[in-house]
């Protein structure tokens, strides 16, 4: 026979009120020790989950997050949803995750904010572009969720935690200069990225610095122009490269040097071994949480810029 599993049926059965079986499980010392040992013998026999929706009405936290991303096919953001996940669960906050990459099928991305409004979530991480989430920022604001974006541009009034991407530039160009690199092609995805590059060259004197958009358009340069380094977007667009200057005979690092950025957990698989600019992704996913609850108690902005670092392997000369 089914056990009462709700405080009324636990009422009936106990032949007491439903508020007494509701002061007794929130410890109230209103209730005797009695009522109160009987009534949490009960609800452990009988299973009894408290309905958090209600509690959460009650004090207006759903104690719930959302998370909204691109995609987690490239493991970078894998990595930072892995650590979204855990930090929301060690402050017992549930997480309800939306891939984003819609194309231009823009409804799809209005269904998934209109549930996540629905469900009265209490903080926003966003791991997308600005532009996309404009049409949906006023709501949100309306609604006093704070939001945040990690490891994604936006301006600077909004919160956000970021890796300096400027510095990572910086590094990855004065790194291959510091290696005798002296014509170098910087891939301009990330204007920050590409800006840190251009700074390192500039201070160079005799070293040249031209610009590429797509790893097709890198190789067709190196033939044209007498390239020995080639600063790639991401380590997926450097391992892509590499490849691809196979197939031309470019041997790496002997011919051209190329380094990556992020430092996906593949780079440093001995296939690829590739020196790359480090982030930080466990930090960027646990600072974008830790800045959710700084703004749930109070605060108005939450800023985190994270350093980057040199990996060193064996893609540069």
């Amino acid at each position: 026979k089914l056990m009462p599993t709700t405080i009324k049926e636990m009422a009936m059965r106990l032949g007491v009120s439903p508020a007494t079986i509701s002061l007794a499980l929130n410890g109230s010392p209103v209730v005797s020790q009695k009522t109160r040992a009987k009534v949490l013998e009960l609800a452990n026999q009988s299973d009894y989950m408290p309905n958090n929706f209600g509690r959460g009405l009650q004090s207006n936290r759903s104690k719930l997050f959302g998370y909204v991303l691109e995609g987690v096919n490239l493991s970078f953001f894998n990595n930072i949803m892995q650590a979204v996940g855990l930090e929301a669960a060690q402050h017992n906050y549930g997480l309800l995750t939306t891939i984003a990459s819609t194309g231009d099928k823009d409804f799809m991305l209005q269904n998934q904010m209109k549930i996540l409004l629905e469900k009265k979530i209490d903080g926003l991480i966003l791991s997308l572009p600005y532009v996309k989430f404009a049409p949906f920022r006023e709501k949100f604001e309306k609604h006093h969720i704070p939001y945040l974006f990690c490891s994604t541009y936006c301006d600077e009034k909004f919160s956000s935690v970021i890796t300096d991407n400027f510095a990572g530039g910086y590094m990855a160009a004065k790194f291959l200069l510091e290696r005798q690199c002296r014509h170098l092609l910087s891939c301009n995805i990330d204007p920050l990225r590409h800006a840190g590059n251009r700074k390192a060259v500039q201070e160079c004197p005799n070293a040249d610095l031209l610009s590429f958009s797509t790893p097709e358009e890198a190789v067709a340069m190196t033939e044209q122009f007498p390239v020995d380094a080639i600063l790639a977007y991401s380590d997926q667009q450097a391992i892509d490269l590499i490849y691809m200057l196979k197939l031309k005979a470019v041997r790496v690092p002997e011919d051209i040097s190329v380094i990556g950025f992020d430092n996906i957990a593949l780079a440093g698989r001995p296939e690829f071994m590739l020196t790359t600019i480090g982030q930080q992704q466990t930090e960027l996913g646990q600072c974008s949480v830790q800045g959710i609850l700084a703004m749930l108690n109070g605060e108005d902005h939450y800023h985190r810029l994270l350093a980057p670092k040199l990996i060193i392997r064996n893609t540069v000369k």
